[in-house]
């Protein structure tokens, strides 16, 4: 009998928690992303007589972000009782691409790249950005005892381009490929923290993250030429 009504008290338990968890929609992650970078996201050329930027990662699709429910365990005990939960989120392309590129011609001026061509062109394709991360709750329950962690995960992806550098004739001088390490980290929720927050400052470490890749490629280009 006490088996019975224990069996029962876990099982209400477990469909409290499944739809505590469970309010972190595809719809909602797509929303907080929207509340960031607008309803919106179109290609920005930059302003710069002497570099070219392009991706065969831009589409035409405006849309901000793509989410999906990517995971979902749920793993129930007499005693013990674990519910995982993962959303994961990709940006549209465009969103750091505009970023990074808008960062590197104003940091390219600052450092005199466009001294060191002389009079030449340069021309950067970007093959590889960091766009995805995820939305993370996993929840513990043992003997009376419950603890949660709740965290924003990156996927881990280096920047990928290569360059072409062309002399005031418009010949071909130079080119080659940079890799820039992906500087996105782990975020934990503080407590009391909503998840709308953190995804906020999520994506404000992202964008000025994104701006640091550029800064670095310029640094990697002055090294190389």
């Amino acid at each position: 009998m006490r088996i019975s009504k224990l069996k029962t008290i876990v099982v209400l338990f477990l469909v409290v928690v499944t739809m505590m968890t469970g309010c972190i929609s595809e719809k909602k992650m797509n929303k907080y992303v929207v509340n960031h970078y607008g309803e919106t996201i179109s290609a920005k050329k930059i302003k710069s007589d002497y570099i070219a930027v392009t991706s065969s990662l831009i589409t035409d699709d405006p849309v901000p972000s793509v989410s999906t429910k990517k995971t979902k365990k749920v793993l129930p005990f007499l005693l013990y009782l674990r519910i995982y939960y993962q959303t994961s989120c990709t940006l549209n392309p465009k969103i750091p691409i505009n970023q990074f590129s808008s960062t590197l011609a104003t940091y390219a001026n600052s450092k005199g790249l466009k001294q060191k061509l002389n009079g030449g062109k340069l021309e950067l394709n970007i093959t590889k950005v960091p766009l995805s991360f995820s939305f993370n709750d996993d929840y513990q329950y043992f003997l009376l005892v419950s603890w949660e962690k709740i965290y924003l995960l990156p996927q881990n992806q280096e920047m990928a381009l290569s360059y072409k550098i062309f002399n005031n004739s418009g010949g071909e001088v130079k080119s080659g490929n940079i890799f820039v390490p992906d500087p996105n980290k782990i975020k934990g929720t503080r407590y009391f923290q909503s998840v709308r927050s953190a995804t906020a400052e999520y994506l404000l470490q992202y964008d000025e993250n994104i701006k640091t890749m550029a800064r670095y490629t310029v640094d990697e280009l002055l090294k190389q030429l």
